[in-house]
């Protein structure tokens, strides 16, 4: 019976020897992934606010040319205007 508890106390050991040899390893691969996640998301998220600004420019020439269009409705009789002496 004590031998059998020599050899459980034995396993513990060696176990806990193992976490704690590869305690590190779980710490480095656990930054190693910390690290990657925050770069891919920042990443995501350059290449959203990036989308959306270009998306927000577009809109506001679009709107620009919209308004231009409204105060001139034909471009042609505002060029013959300053064509005129």
């Amino acid at each position: 019976m004590h031998h059998h508890e020599e050899g459980l106390l034995e396993r513990v050991t060696n176990l806990v020897g193992l976490v704690k040899a590869f305690k590190w390893t779980w710490v480095a691969g656990a930054i190693v992934i910390g690290l990657f996640v925050s770069v891919f998301w920042t990443r995501m998220y350059i290449q959203d606010t990036r989308q959306i600004a270009n998306l927000a420019a577009a809109n506001a020439a679009q709107a620009q040319q919209l308004k231009d269009l409204q105060a001139h409705p034909t471009g042609a009789t505002h060029r013959a205007e300053h064509r005129r002496p």
